[in-house]
């Protein structure tokens, strides 16, 4: 692979199937070209359970079961297809509170031209999950989607999505530096039970980039990622707006023989939303209701003989307030989140490998739905099978 492949061309979560690629794995995975490479199919698991305390108390948990299949179609042409299982429940309620399902399915193809220098991809998420939650299924989702809990899967169904990405990388000098452009256009689709077609609005990202990388395997990355949407619309009515979000990270890796040390740093900056005005015109809302992001990662991987590898990481993530006091609508208090844990990588033939891993979590959260004074414990148990034919 040329110099241009090593760098990070991706657009967080709009290449939708890197997206499920990264939950099948106990640690961060970037998805690449196979080139030419056999057809392969890996099954996941992640099961995340928190107990949460405070003025109330109860247990979340959701099961996700991804699968992925990946075959070249071409020496630098590639299909991914994905989809997977969910379940997610709260024992709040008698019976518990739960949603159940498919999620939706994804199909993506993806093209490294010009000596891996030029990446074009594309593809459709098809509607196959769950819709049209009732007043119990909502409270749930509430939760899933929250920032201060690290759920795999935040929604369980949305419509006919299209995405397409084009992102470039050249060298410069000791360092490759990347850009790329993406769209996500979304589809109708009723998001709760007796609500009318609603039409989110589509996101578009660009993302700047650089790598540099040295013969030993050491190397340092970071990138900038901005995302802007269109008017969410009801019955073609504006009737919210995201806000634009920036997003950026920086990462380095040292080579200590066969083991690999890495350290990162992300922050998210979130703007604030837009919501109805006088007559049909959409202005920004008196306050942010989204607090700023501010992450931490260490891991290391060392390998522990011919067909067995370890690995280890921590991580730490730190919310701010948003906009609005206690008591208000959309107040979110200052959070934080924290996980440590390890797990084994096994290579059980040539065309098999598996893995499994171990995260325990602890947090708090001075405020958030309508709830005062979290504390929150978890636990998150992950597993993948590859089979490459």
């Amino acid at each position: 692979m040329t110099k241009g492949a090593h760098i990070r061309v991706h657009v967080a979560v709009l290449v939708a199937v890197a997206a499920v690629a990264l939950s099948l794995l106990p640690c961060p995975a970037r998805a690449q070209i196979v080139h030419g490479q056999r057809p392969e199919v890996t099954q996941g698991l992640t099961f995340l359970s928190w107990d949460v305390t405070g003025d109330t108390a109860f247990t979340i948990q959701e099961w996700h079961v991804p699968i992925v299949a990946r075959a070249g179609l071409a020496e630098n042409v590639e299909l991914s297809v994905s989809g997977g299982l969910l379940n997610a429940s709260a024992d709040w309620n008698l019976p518990d509170d739960a949603i159940d399902g498919l999620t939706d399915s994804k199909i993506q193809v993806a093209a490294s031209l010009m000596d891996d220098q030029l990446l074009i991809s594309g593809g459709v998420s098809l509607p196959t999950g769950k819709k049209e939650l009732n007043r119990d299924e909502q409270a749930l989702l509430a939760w899933l989607t929250s920032d201060f809990l690290n759920f795999p899967i935040k929604s369980p169904g949305e419509g006919l999505n299209l995405y397409g990405q084009i992102g470039i990388a050249a060298p410069a000098g000791e360092w490759v530096v990347g850009a790329s452009a993406a769209f996500y256009l979304a589809g109708k689709y009723k998001p709760y039970a007796g609500t009318r077609d609603y039409q989110p609005g589509s996101r578009f990202t660009a993302d700047l980039g650089a790598q540099r990388q040295w013969t030993s395997g050491n190397r340092v990355e970071g990138d900038v990622v901005f995302t802007a949407a269109t008017d969410d619309k009801l019955d073609g009515k504006a009737v919210f707006r995201d806000g634009i979000q920036v997003d950026s990270r920086v990462m380095t890796t040292l080579a200590l023989g066969k083991s690999r040390l890495e350290a990162g740093v992300r922050a998210i900056l979130r703007g604030k939303d837009k919501q109805p005005g006088t007559g049909d015109v959409l202005i920004s809302e008196l306050n942010n209701r989204h607090g700023n992001d501010l992450r931490f990662h260490l891991g290391g991987r060392s390998p522990l003989g011919h067909a067995l590898g370890a690995w280890v990481s921590f991580d730490a993530k730190f919310l701010a307030a948003n906009g609005y006091k206690k008591g208000l609508p959309f107040s979110e208090d200052k959070a934080h989140l924290s996980g440590f844990g390890g797990g084994l990588d096994f290579t059980l033939s040539e065309r098999t490998k598996a893995g499994i891993g171990l995260q325990g979590w602890t947090g708090s959260s001075d405020g958030a739905l309508g709830v005062d004074n979290l504390k929150f414990s978890g636990l998150q148990v992950s597993q993948y099978f590859t089979v490459t034919f």
